[in-house]
């Protein structure tokens, strides 16, 4: 019984440091994404949709969603629209879920958090946030004017922060190329 009650107290610990280095890490990237640029605000009515400085962005049509995708050795469902189903959680508005020993959900798609870079109008990052046991998703969307095709593609997963970037020459930005807007 006290070996049992050791372990526990080790798991205990052990996942109250995880939960510190996430927050941490959270906490760091809302400051790179803060000094960086400045926060959109997201439509209420369409999570696909967010607004700033007299632009407008939409990513409805970036792709056909949902979309999977592979990286890390897991396979991810990745809907920012709608939500997509995640076997086994609750809630019809996962963002992402990704398919390991179980399905987990990795962000939301209410509660997210849109930032424009300083920089250019070309490149923006959404985090889905509220995943369960801590997980979240970083969308990094990367205007390129020579792209003949939009990609998706799973980057490595920091401290249950899993990172994803789309590339592509419509990306839904303002000031959009007119081919985009067929």
């Amino acid at each position: 019984l006290k070996l049992q009650f050791l372990y526990f107290i080790g798991f205990i610990l052990n996942l109250r440091n995880k939960m510190k280095i996430f927050i941490a890490n959270l906490l760091f990237l809302a400051c790179v994404m803060s000094a960086n640029g400045f926060q959109l605000r997201t439509d209420p009515t369409n999570s696909c949709r967010a607004y700033g400085n007299a632009t407008t962005y939409d990513i409805s049509k970036v792709m056909d969603w949902p979309v999977k995708l592979q990286g890390g050795g897991y396979e991810f469902i990745f809907d920012p629209c709608t939500g997509v189903p995640c076997p086994g959680q609750q809630g019809n508005n996962i963002a992402v879920c990704q398919a390991a020993d179980i399905h987990w959900p990795c962000g939301t798609t209410n509660g997210t958090i849109w930032m424009m870079s300083y920089v250019s109008y070309t490149q923006w990052k959404i985090l889905y946030p509220n995943g369960v046991n801590f997980r979240a998703t970083v969308v990094t969307f990367t205007v390129d004017s020579n792209a003949t095709k939009t990609t998706i593609k799973a980057l490595p997963e920091e401290n249950l922060l899993y990172n994803f970037e789309i590339k592509g020459k419509c990306l839904g930005q303002p000031f959009s190329p007119a081919e985009c807007n067929n």
